[in-house]
């Protein structure tokens, strides 16, 4: 959902507030004041300092995760390569340990090669 704000809306509350300084410091518009405004932009900024400080530990945190998840693909790996050493690439024990078992695969089969231009007729002779 988009904001409903503007992008520069920081800016426009910093010009808000120099503007009303200006022009008169005790002038309210109803229940608001000055220090309304002032309030909101410090605790806005408030909030974004603590986005910044959790964004940073959400970093942290995806880096643990992805190193967690590396290491059980070698462990995942490494149990592949037991079973497979011990029972062998045919096994149902491979297959289970989540190997595709050699009789299941696919044979190799080499690419046909493109055939070679045939030369001209006039060429030839």
């Amino acid at each position: 959902m988009p904001n409903r704000y503007p992008r520069d809306i920081e800016q426009r509350m910093q010009r808000a507030v120099a503007a009303w300084q200006t022009i008169d410091p005790a002038m309210q518009i109803g229940a608001l004041s000055l220090a309304d405004l002032e309030a909101t932009i410090a605790r806005s900024e408030q909030i974004k300092s603590e986005m910044r400080a959790l964004k940073v530990q959400m970093t942290a945190l995806r880096d643990e995760h992805h190193a967690l998840y590396f290491s059980g693909w070698d462990l995942v790996k490494r149990l592949r390569r037991w079973v497979r050493s011990v029972y062998g690439e045919d096994s149902s024990e491979y297959n289970v340990a989540g190997g595709t078992r050699l009789s299941d695969r696919k044979p190799y089969r080499p690419r046909k090669r493109a055939a070679a231009p045939v030369a001209d007729q006039a060429e030839s002779g």
